[in-house]
């Protein structure tokens, strides 16, 4: 079938980018996020993080599907793939920290990279029981009202809890981990009036890793939706496409978004013919999972681009103030995101990785 090659690739790009939950740091950005330190410097370790090792992982996604993949349907004229590196790529990482997200039971546990049959049964499991089957996400109005005017007020929800952070692995044998809670408390105290949406990022990402459950094949498809979008009337002002560029990558978008709910699907039927749905109400509930998928899809893109475009800004204020106070006693701008406002060919050449040995071979 044709949905089975798409999926095929979709996966191997998707395993590409994720490499186990460890994330290789060539820039020898800074990992450790010290929230207690000033604000300028705690905001430029996490525009570093986000621009340079997390983008980085985005990248390698985007190139095995768009550039090393043997499916013509796939390969794109490459001022089209400049364009979405340029323009996309910083969406998606949140894509990457949903999937990075520990559960409080998983904070002592073994690292991402972890496999084990009975593990990973295990976290099987725990999907079927936590997992709403892609629950509507909050607006974020309703995360206001539930809070007040702070994120961390009393009326936090469970999975904006305290215990809310994300884990991945940096070799040789580095764990990172980020509080989503406590950034987010900082965010709102500092940055809130600018970035409003911002403070609700440990919602989003515990809302995002719910819709996606952990799901590979779910969690590839979405990412491409999002490198697809199709660009505003405002971003083809600033970076220009050609109408057969625009076209192409529209129609990527459609084909993607009708993937998602074939994928949904897919999702349901390998749970209903696996060994962890034995009874009637589980395989009832598999079935509704993805009918709301296909259905609460939308609220989640709507939601994520309200994101997107107060991290873009973070992430240019972050660099234009930093330029402005270097020295030798200050953090460094990382490459990655130094060349993203500056050098285009510079961050094209950083972040466009050599094709792996499961990316040259052909997905039929």
């Amino acid at each position: 079938m044709e949905a089975d090659r798409w999926f095929a690739r979709l996966v191997v790009a998707w395993r590409s980018a994720w490499r186990d939950g460890v994330f290789p740091n060539p820039s020898r950005i800074n990992l450790h996020l010290d929230l207690d330190a000033a604000p300028e410097e705690w905001r430029l370790t996490l525009a570093n993080l986000w621009s340079d090792l997390l983008l980085r992982r985005v990248a390698s996604f985007g190139s095995s599907l768009f550039i090393f993949s043997q499916n013509s349907d796939l390969r794109l004229p490459g001022s089209l793939v400049c364009w979405i590196f340029q323009n996309r790529l910083v969406n998606c990482v949140p894509v990457i920290l949903a999937h990075a997200l520990l559960r409080p039971t998983d904070l002592s546990t073994a690292p991402p990279s972890a496999s084990s049959t009975s593990s990973k049964k295990q976290q099987h499991q725990h999907q079927n029981d936590a997992d709403d089957g892609g629950s509507s996400p909050r607006s974020p109005r309703d995360y206001e009202g539930s809070r007040g005017s702070s994120p961390t007020s009393p009326g936090t929800t469970k999975d904006a809890s305290e215990t809310s952070s994300v884990c991945f692995q940096v070799p040789p044998r580095q764990r990172v981990f980020i509080s989503l809670s406590k950034l987010n408390a900082k965010l709102a105290e500092h940055f809130s009036g600018v970035y409003p949406m911002l403070q609700y990022l440990d919602a989003y990402i515990c809302e995002l890793n719910k819709f996606l459950t952990e799901q590979v094949l779910l969690l590839g498809v979405y990412m491409a939706i999002k490198l697809t979008e199709p660009p505003t009337t405002e971003e083809l002002l600033q970076s220009p496409l050609s109408d057969e560029d625009i076209q192409q990558m529209n129609n990527l978008n459609v084909k993607f978004l009708q993937l998602f709910g074939l994928a949904a699907d897919h999702v349901a039927a390998s749970i209903v013919n696996g060994d962890l749905c034995d009874t009637l109400q589980s395989r009832a509930k598999a079935m509704n999972d993805a009918i709301c998928r296909r259905t609460k899809l939308p609220d989640f893109l709507s939601w994520g681009r309200q994101f997107d475009d107060n991290i873009k800004s973070l992430l240019y204020d972050t660099w234009s103030l930093s330029r402005q106070c270097l020295g030798p006693e200050k953090p460094p701008i990382s490459p990655c995101l130094s060349a993203f406002y500056g050098d285009t060919a510079q961050y094209l050449d950083l972040l466009m990785p050599a094709p792996t040995s499961d990316e040259t071979l052909d997905v039929v």
